[in-house]
């Protein structure tokens, strides 16, 4: 999980990336999973969350956005506003 989560800061965040270690990414990346934890069912994260670093690269589906599913990129803008509120 932390890998796939860095690469996917780093790669649509090249401003954030560039400034937060991989402990604060992966800070980051265990509170953004437990907001999908609680807010999206099994079968939801089973279709959105990649598995491994290989689903991210393999799959050339040109709905992906850097290889993440769109909905994926969405919940993590909407965890974002949520903690600045």
């Amino acid at each position: 999980m932390t890998d796939i989560f860095r690469y996917f800061i780093r790669k649509n965040w090249k401003e954030a990336g560039k400034t937060l270690t991989n402990e604060d990414i992966d800070g980051l990346g265990i509170e953004f999973y437990k907001y999908l934890d609680e807010t999206l069912t099994e079968e939801v994260k089973d279709k959105i969350i990649p598995k491994t670093p290989m689903d991210i690269i393999m799959d050339e589906s040109i709905l992906k956005h850097n290889g993440f599913h769109p909905a994926y990129t969405l919940h993590f803008t909407d965890f974002i506003k949520k903690m600045k509120d």
